[in-house]
């Protein structure tokens, strides 16, 4: 375990930030509470900032309007080694999260008014020769979902 000092000239008096390294070499703080993201929220230039950007700020570079987001290489939000962040843009994050496969799917989506149980069906009754329009009705959606639905370009992963 070490201490990290992220000169916080505020006036506020802060406590320290107390970093444990995991087997993989994340740096994670363990001083500090995780916000509902996962990240970890320190006070810097009196207010609150998320650490992995403070220190990729610090140790690293300026983050600059081109590259606003800071990525994980580890995929640990609690991670602040900045020898495993990198800069880039909403794009690169998500291409990122896809990549990876970290993105939600079926029921964990927002706005998912179906389930597996439910896909299932819907494919079922396809094969059974019923139109996309009739099922559409049958399950409350539009058709147009019925059809990504039984070609496969949603609810991938469910057979």
């Amino acid at each position: 375990m070490f201490e990290i000092n992220i000169g916080n000239r505020s006036g506020i008096n802060t406590k320290p930030i107390i970093i444990k390294v995991s087997k993989v070499g994340c740096w994670e703080c363990v001083s500090h509470k995780c916000n509902d993201s996962g990240y970890i929220i320190v006070q810097y230039k009196g207010k609150g900032a998320r650490l992995h950007r403070v220190l990729y700020e610090k140790y690293v570079s300026e983050i600059s309007a081109e590259n606003p987001f800071i990525l994980h290489r580890c995929d640990n939000p609690k991670c602040c080694n900045p020898k495993h962040l990198m800069a880039g843009t909403q794009a690169d994050n998500i291409k990122d999260m896809v990549s990876k496969n970290r993105q939600a799917k079926g029921l964990l989506k927002h706005n998912s008014k179906l389930g597996p149980v439910n896909i299932i069906k819907i494919r079922q009754l396809y094969k059974e020769g019923l139109t996309q329009e009739r099922i559409s009705k049958l399950f409350g959606v539009n058709q147009s979902r019925v059809s990504r639905i039984v070609n496969k370009k949603t609810w991938k992963h469910i057979n």
